[in-house]
């Protein structure tokens, strides 16, 4: 420990030196979720909107760790957390279940937005305080409890977001149909969106009935330079 320098005038009216403990400043105990990147109890996840060719809409999670100063983990615990906040579905209340037995904070946490439990997934309503309770179990047994509260905002972003084209071999006849049995061979470019949700055909070339392609074309085809 630290000694601190006190002046004191002594009965000879002279000044002279000693040394004396410094009174230590109580901290507020930490409880809550320490969110990766932020801090406790405070986070930010950002909602992206898709347009262009894929249109569409990411909405962002974010990670988490359940922390408690007073009650820091131990062999054999786990936490229990559940939103209580007013809008969640009851049926059952979102919660979630995480080990709580080693290091200075919980298993890790998921959170996404929803007012529904989901298994894999924790979930909040943004842009809202969040009413969060929490019970610390030791072999099933409650060893503490309280709450606390929480605030994820959003943020939005615009992003242009165009197909992936390339080359490929089809049956004129019917996609269904093998291409060594094809009588109708064809090429075209099959456009396709990130998440697989669209798919769009352009600069399709039909073959002549039962022509087979030459070297030449095929090697074009694979380099994806067919064009109408």
């Amino acid at each position: 420990m630290k000694l601190v320098r006190q002046a004191v005038l002594n009965v000879f009216g002279i000044f002279s030196l000693s040394f004396v403990a410094p009174v230590a400043l109580s901290q507020e105990p930490q409880v809550g979720l320490e969110f990766k990147g932020f801090g406790l109890n405070v986070a930010q996840i950002t909602i992206t909107e898709f347009f262009g060719e894929c249109p569409g809409e990411d909405i962002g999670e974010v990670k988490a760790h359940f922390i408690s100063s007073v009650n820091p983990p131990s062999a054999g615990h786990r936490v229990v957390i559940r939103n209580v906040t007013e809008g969640m579905k009851s049926t059952p209340i979102p919660y979630t279940n995480r080990e709580y037995d080693d290091g200075r904070r919980s298993q890790g946490i998921t959170l996404i937005p929803g007012t529904e439990h989901k298994r894999r997934t924790f979930r909040f309503i943004p842009n809202k305080t969040n009413t969060f309770e929490f019970e610390i179990l030791q072999d099933k047994q409650v060893i503490n409890k309280g709450s606390f509260e929480s605030v994820i905002s959003t943020t939005n972003k615009k992003v242009e977001r165009k197909m992936t084209w390339r080359s490929e071999e089809f049956c004129v006849d019917t996609d269904k149909t093998y291409m060594k049995d094809c009588k109708t061979p064809g090429i075209r470019e099959k456009g396709s969106c990130p998440d697989s949700s669209t798919y769009k055909y352009r600069n399709i070339r039909h073959l002549e009935s039962k022509k087979k392609l030459t070297k030449m074309e095929i090697l074009k085809f694979r380099q994806g330079i067919f064009r109408q």
